[in-house]
């Protein structure tokens, strides 16, 4: 048996703290959880975990933090091009519910096949789509996003090809194309949809907090909902004639900007749903995201 002088004890009890401050990072290079200027704090992560194929949610799941980034099975790039053709790092079944969970690299993004939960979920940043929405029968779906934050979207945070209705509750979405669309082009059949978006912040850069069809009577309803000004938000609101055909681009009918009321078809609401108080202006140094509006965020698709 071999057995370690006093000295050695002595020495390796000094090294154990050194030792455990060259731990591997968990949420950024730098260590810790990341911090957003505009959402704040995320999370501590419980582990770090590569992602090669999708993760099948039934029922409800907590991932209890866990911090997962998609690999090269999933995606080529974190990138629209790079992502659009790849697969989504979680796919949820009609009725599932996520729930704790940090993505760090989401590739195509969550895909919900029928009505979902996504509660206490965080995107440090969107390759694509932060969700989808689906649902493969007439039937309506309702999918609940709620104490969520997303961060960096190169397209858009949530879209919806069902029938029914998308509730955001309680969400943080910083530098976007579009938070919530409604499907535009290409899908077969069009159905009315709704979206519901309450006490929830945003800041741009950013085309649009919602895009919608107005010849399939979609609908849209605010409550306490925060945008920062600077940068800037271009739209509160658009309107689209959505259709079954793919289409490359489509043009807004009607499109509404943060310092009017909506009186469209379907965009249709007043300013005091909404509040343009900055709370930012008072910070000094404030810097305005480089994210430039991408011609592919005006597609309704």
């Amino acid at each position: 048996m071999y057995l370690i002088s006093t000295k050695q004890l002595f020495l390796l009890i000094l090294l154990i703290p050194l030792l455990n401050s060259f731990q591997v990072p968990q949420n950024s290079q730098n260590g810790g959880p990341i911090t957003d200027d505009f959402c704040g704090k995320f999370p501590e992560a419980s582990k770090t975990k590569e992602v090669d194929e999708p993760i099948i949610v039934k029922g409800e799941v907590d991932m209890h933090y866990q911090r997962l980034i998609a690999t090269k099975k999933l995606r080529d790039d974190c990138s629209i091009d790079g992502s659009v053709k790849g697969k989504h790092i979680i796919d949820i079944e009609d009725g599932g519910t996520l729930k704790n969970v940090i993505l760090a690299d989401p590739a195509k993004g969550v895909w919900c096949e029928g009505s979902c939960k996504l509660i206490n979920v965080y995107w440090e940043k969107v390759c694509y789509h932060a969700a989808g929405f689906s649902g493969d029968d007439s039937s309506p779906k309702i999918h609940e996003v709620t104490n969520s934050t997303a961060l960096h979207a190169p397209d858009k945070f949530f879209t919806q090809s069902s029938k029914g209705k998308t509730i955001i509750r309680n969400f943080c979405g910083h530098e976007f194309g579009k938070v919530y669309c409604s499907c535009g082009s290409g899908c077969q059949p069009q159905y009315q949809r709704s979206v519901e978006i309450h006490d929830s912040r945003f800041k741009g850069p950013g085309l649009t907090l919602i895009s919608l069809n107005h010849n399939y009577k979609d609908s849209m309803s605010m409550s306490n909902v925060y945008v920062d000004p600077n940068p800037k938000i271009k739209y509160i609101c658009q309107e689209y004639t959505g259709t079954t055909q793919t289409t490359g681009d489509m043009t807004p009918t009607a499109s509404f900007t943060a310092n009017e009321a909506g009186k469209g078809q379907s965009c249709n609401y007043s300013t005091k749903e909404y509040s343009l108080a900055s709370e930012t202006n008072t910070k000094e140094n404030q810097k305005e995201g480089t994210q430039k509006e991408n011609q592919k965020n005006d597609k309704n698709d």
